[in-house]
């Protein structure tokens, strides 16, 4: 499952301990990806 996030969303749910699994998702080489929003997997989101 993916959850599909705008910027606003991602900082309301991503609590400080869980911004470095957003990190680790390689957003710059995922061509997916724009400034605005991107995909990411809840896991990320919410392991801590």
């Amino acid at each position: 499952m993916i959850l599909y996030l705008d910027n606003n969303q991602i900082r309301e749910l991503t609590p400080l301990r869980s911004l470095t699994n957003i990190k680790h998702l390689n957003l710059d080489k995922n061509p997916m990806l724009t400034n605005k929003s991107f995909f990411v997997k809840p896991e990320s989101i919410c392991s801590f």
